[in-house]
C-alpha cells in the first residue's frame, strides 16, 4: 500500500527478523495600581493678612487658525518607496582544468621496479602495493609551474609525510598527513622544485601525480566529492554489502548518477572490509558516481538490536539512529534500498530494508532524537523506492543507450562495474543474479509528492529546494 505523506515546509518538519541469517555464500503586567491623590476636605479657614499686589491681566489663549481643507493643488504627491536594487547572484567561478605535469617531472621510488607510468595512467585497476617506509619523489625544473600534488590510494597507510624543497635543496615545509579519504591533494609551496611522499605503513597507491594551476581535475582523474562538502544529495542508495548496489540495484546509479548527472550518495552498512571497499569504489566510479561513499560498521546483531530499540531508546551507536542522522545531515530527495524480503531471503538485506523504511519516517519526526533535530533539523524524504516492491512499480530501462555514458546501457555499465569485484566472482554471476533479481525493478513505497504516472522516472514530481 502506497504511503503518501505531507511535505513539510520547515526544513521539511519492523518487518520481523524472521528471515534466514545466512550470509551471501562464502534510525506583565505590574499589579500596582496607579497612585491616587487624596481629595482634601473642604475646611473653611481665615487667610492671613497680606500686602495686595496688582493682579496681572491674564494672557489670552492663542486662537488656533483652522486648518484649511486640502485641495487637489495643495495635496502633496505621495512619495514612492524606492525600488530595491535586485541582488545579483554571485558569478560562479569559471572551471579551469588542471594540467597533468607529471610527464615533465623526474620520478624516483625507493621500492625497486616501480615506475612512473603505473601512477599516471589513470586506470583504476592499475595500482601498486608499497611497503612501509617507501618514498615517492618528483623533481621538476623552474619552468614547470607545479601547483598541487595529487595522490589516490585504495588502501591507506597510517600516515603520509610530505616534504617540499626548493631548487637549492632547502626544506620548505614538512607535514604529517593522516589520510581519511582515498583522494588527497597537497598544495605546493611557492618555489617548490621537489616533493617526497614517505609512506608510514603499507598501502596500495593508484595515482601519484603533479598538476598545474586550476580548480578542476580532468574527468579521467578520480576525485571524489567529500561527503562533508555538501549538505544535501539528490539520491541516497543504502546497500547492505559492497556489490549489492550492482547485483541487486544496478540499474539505478548508471541512469541517475551517470546519465542524469544527479548527485548520488551510496551508504554501505557492512563496510568493514578494506579490499572490498577498493573494489566497490572502482565500480561506483564506473557507474558515474562522484560522491565519496559512506561506509558504516554495522553487524547482523547491531542491525537487529536497532530494530528492537526503535524510537523508544536512542543510543549514539544505534544503527537506526545513525541512518536517521545521515538522512537529516545529507537531506536526500529520493531514497533507494533493498527488497523487504531480502531478495533471496538474506537476513542483513531484510534488516537493512526495515531500518531504512523506519528511518525515513523518523527523520521527519521532531520528537525523535532532539539533538540531531537541533543540529540538522528534521527532513522529509520526498520519495522512497524499494527493490522488487510489487506495488506502484517502476521499471528502469536498463537496455537503453545512455548518451552521456558512451552510448552504453545501464546493464552494460553495471556489468562492467561488477568486474572490479574480483573477490566475489567465484560466488556470483552478474548475468544470472541480475536476471533472478531484476536490477531495474522497484516500487514506490512512500511518496510525499504524489504517485508516479508510469514514465519510470524516480525523480518524477520531485521538487528541488530553491530550484535546480
Amino acid at each position: 500500500m502506497l504511503m503518501i505523506g505531507m511535505l513539510f515546509s520547515v526544513a521539511c518538519l519492523k518487518p520481523s527478523d524472521t528471515a534466514s541469517s545466512a550470509e551471501k555464500p562464502a534510525e506583565r503586567e505590574s499589579g500596582e495600581q496607579p497612585l491616587q491623590t487624596p481629595v482634601e476636605d473642604d475646611v473653611s479657614f481665615v487667610a492671613p493678612a497680606v500686602t495686595e499686589r496688582p493682579v496681572p491681566e491674564p494672557t489670552p489663549e492663542p486662537t488656533e487658525e483652522p486648518t484649511p481643507e486640502p485641495t487637489e493643488e495643495s495635496t502633496p504627491e505621495p512619495t514612492e518607496e524606492p525600488t530595491p536594487e535586485p541582488t545579483e547572484e554571485p558569478t560562479p567561478e569559471p572551471e579551469v582544468l588542471r594540467q597533468d605535469l607529471s610527464s615533465k617531472c623526474s620520478f624516483s621510488c625507493t621500492q625497486k621496479n616501480v615506475g612512473k607510468s603505473v601512477f599516471t595512467d589513470n586506470i583504476l585497476k592499475s595500482s601498486v602495493i608499497l611497503a612501509d617506509k617507501t618514498d615517492l619523489t618528483y623533481k621538476w625544473a623552474e619552468r614547470v609551474v607545479a601547483d598541487v600534488l595529487y595522490l589516490f590510494a585504495f588502501s591507506l597507510p597510517d600516515s603520509f609525510r610530505v616534504s617540499q624543497w626548493d631548487g637549492a635543496g632547502s626544506l620548505l615545509s614538512e607535514e604529517e598527513i593522516k589520510p581519511t579519504r582515498m583522494c588527497l591533494s597537497v598544495p605546493l609551496a611557492k618555489g617548490c622544485r621537489k616533493v617526497t611522499v614517505h609512506c608510514n605503513g603499507r598501502c596500495k597507491v593508484n595515482a601519484f601525480q603533479i598538476f598545474g594551476p586550476g580548480n578542476t581535475f580532468p574527468d579521467n582523474v578520480v576525485w571524489w566529492t567529500p561527503p562533508e562538502e555538501r549538505d544535501h544529495c539528490d539520491l541516497m542508495l543504502v546497500s547492505a554489502h559492497y556489490d549489492d548496489e550492482i547485483l541487486m540495484m544496478g540499474g539505478v546509479l548508471p541512469i541517475c548518477a551517470g546519465e542524469q548527472k544527479r548527485d548520488c550518495m551510496v551508504v554501505y552498512l557492512r563496510g568493514e572490509d578494506q579490499v572490498r571497499a577498493m573494489e566497490a569504489f572502482q565500480g561506483l566510479w564506473e557507474m558515474g558516481v562522484r560522491r565519496e561513499a559512506i561506509r558504516l560498521l554495522c553487524t547482523n546483531d547491531s542491525l537487529g538490536q536497532a530494530l528492537k530499540n526503535d524510537a523508544s531508546e536512542i543510543d549514539p551507536k544505534d544503527d537506526l539512529h545513525t541512518i536517521v542522522g545521515l538522512l537529516r545531515r545529507y537531506r536526500p530527495l529520493v531514497v533507494v534500498t533493498h527488497d523487504v524480503n531480502g531478495e533471496y531471503g538474506h537476513a542483513v538485506h531484510i534488516k537493512t530494508s526495515a531500518i531504512v523504511r523506519r528511518a525515513v519516517e523518523l527523520a521527519a519526526d521532531p520528537s525523535y532524537d532532539p539533538e540531531s533535530v537541533e543540529q540538522y533539523g528534521v527532513w522529509q524524504v520526498q520519495k522512497e523506492y524499494i527493490h522488487l516492491w510489487k506495488e506502484n512499480k517502476i521499471e528502469l530501462d536498463i537496455r537503453a543507450k545512455l548518451p552521456h555514458m558512451g552510448n552504453r546501457s545501464a546493464y552494460d555499465i553495471a556489468a562492467k562495474a561488477f568486474t572490479y569485484h574480483k573477490t566475489q566472482h567465484k560466488n556470483w554471476s552478474f548475468e544470472s543474479t541480475s536476471k533472478n533479481y531484476p536490477i531495474g525493478s522497484f516500487g514506490l513505497y512512500f511518496t510525499a509528492v504524489g504517485p508516479d504516472s508510469g514514465i519510470n522516472d524516480m525523480f518524477e514530481n520531485v521538487s528541488y529546494p530553491g530550484g535546480k
